[in-house]
C-alpha cells in the first residue's frame, strides 16, 4: 500500500470517528420527544455511516448508557427500514419464504422481535404434531381431517377483534386466534412439510386451497388442479371450484377463473398487512401498533 492510500485510509477514519461522536451527541439527546424527528433527520445527513453501523454504535452507546426509549425507538424504526429496503427486493423477486416473513414482519409490527425463535419453535412443533399423522397415502380430505383435529381444533378461534389475536407470539401463548391468522398458520405448516395448500384472499376471509399433490407451489396450480377449497376452524366449510362460483354469483360479481387461483406469498403477505391495517383502525389507543407500521401499507400499495 502506497503513502498516499495511507493517508486517505487515515483520513476516512479520523471522519469516520467525527460522525460517530456526532451520533453519541445525537443519541444522548434523542429522548426528547420534540427533537426526535430533527435528530433523526440529521442522522440521514450523516452519509458516511450507513444504517447498519447506526445499529451498531446503538449497541454499543447502549453498553455504556442506560437505553432511553427514544433510542430504542430509533433502534426500531431503523431496523424496519431496513427490512423494509429486504422486503421490497424480494417481494419484486418474489422470492420469499412465507414463514420466514410472517415471523419477522410479526416481530417488527407488534414489537417483540425477541420472540421469533418463541414462534418458529412453535411452528415447527405444530408442523410436528401434523407430520406424524400424515402418511404418503394419506388423501386430500385425510390431510384436511388431520389438519382441523390437530391444529384448528387446539385453537380457540376469536371473532371479536384484539391485536392479540394476530401476533403470533401471544396466540401460541393464549391458545386464541383470529380467523384470518389461523389460516396463515395453515400456510405456514403446510409450507414447512411440503403440502399443496395454498391460500386465496377473498374479502375479509384468507380461503386455502387443497391442490393436487404435484402442486408444489401456488404458481403451478391450474383449474383442474384445484381439489377443494377450505376456511379452518369452528366455523369452516369445505367446497369445491362450483360452490366459489356459485358464491360469486350469488354475490352478482362475475369472477375471472385468474381470481379463483390461489395466490403467491407476496400477496398473502400483502393482503395479512393490509388486514392489520385495517383492523388497526378500529383499535383503542392502549393497543396501537408500531409507529412506521403505515410504511409497509404505503409500500404494499405500490407494488
Amino acid at each position: 500500500m502506497n503513502f498516499s492510500v495511507i493517508c486517505i485510509a487515515f483520513k476516512s477514519d479520523k471522519i469516520k470517528k467525527v460522525y460517530k461522536n456526532k451520533l453519541h451527541y445525537i443519541f444522548s439527546l434523542i429522548e426528547d420527544e420534540g427533537l426526535y424527528e430533527i435528530l433523526k433527520s440529521q442522522l440521514h445527513e450523516i452519509s458516511f455511516i450507513d444504517h447498519s453501523e447506526i445499529l451498531e454504535e446503538i449497541a454499543y452507546f447502549s453498553s455504556y448508557n442506560f437505553k432511553s426509549k427514544g433510542l430504542a425507538r430509533l433502534e426500531s424504526e431503523i431496523k424496519l427500514e431496513l427490512y423494509l429496503d429486504k422486503l421490497t427486493d424480494e417481494i419484486f423477486g418474489n422470492q420469499m419464504k412465507l414463514s420466514q416473513f410472517i415471523i419477522e414482519l410479526n416481530g417488527l409490527i407488534f414489537n417483540n422481535s425477541d420472540q421469533n425463535q418463541f414462534i418458529q419453535d412453535c411452528i415447527d412443533k405444530w408442523a410436528l404434531k401434523v407430520s406424524d399423522k400424515i402418511h404418503y397415502t394419506s388423501s386430500s380430505s385425510e390431510i384436511y381431517q388431520i389438519m382441523d383435529k390437530y391444529i384448528a381444533q387446539s385453537f380457540v378461534v376469536e371473532y371479536n377483534y384484539s391485536m392479540s389475536h394476530d401476533d403470533f407470539c401471544q396466540i401460541f401463548k393464549t391458545q386464541k386466534i383470529s380467523e384470518y391468522a389461523l389460516s396463515v398458520l395453515y400456510l405456514m405448516i403446510s409450507e414447512k412439510l411440503d403440502l399443496p395448500i395454498f391460500g386465496l384472499p377473498h374479502k375479509e376471509k384468507l380461503l386455502l386451497c387443497m391442490a393436487k399433490s404435484h402442486c408444489n407451489n401456488s404458481e403451478l396450480v391450474y383449474q383442474e388442479d384445484i381439489k377443494f377449497y377450505f376456511n379452518p376452524g369452528p366455523n369452516g366449510l369445505l367446497f369445491t371450484l362450483q360452490d366459489l362460483e356459485l358464491i360469486f354469483k350469488a354475490n352478482d360479481a362475475q369472477v375471472a377463473m385468474r381470481e379463483k387461483l390461489p395466490k403467491s406469498n407476496r400477496i398473502i403477505v400483502q393482503n395479512w398487512l393490509l388486514k392489520l391495517h385495517q383492523e388497526n383502525e378500529i383499535l383503542t389507543k392502549n393497543e396501537v401498533l408500531m409507529p412506521m407500521f403505515s410504511e409497509f401499507i404505503k409500500m404494499l400499495k405500490n407494488v
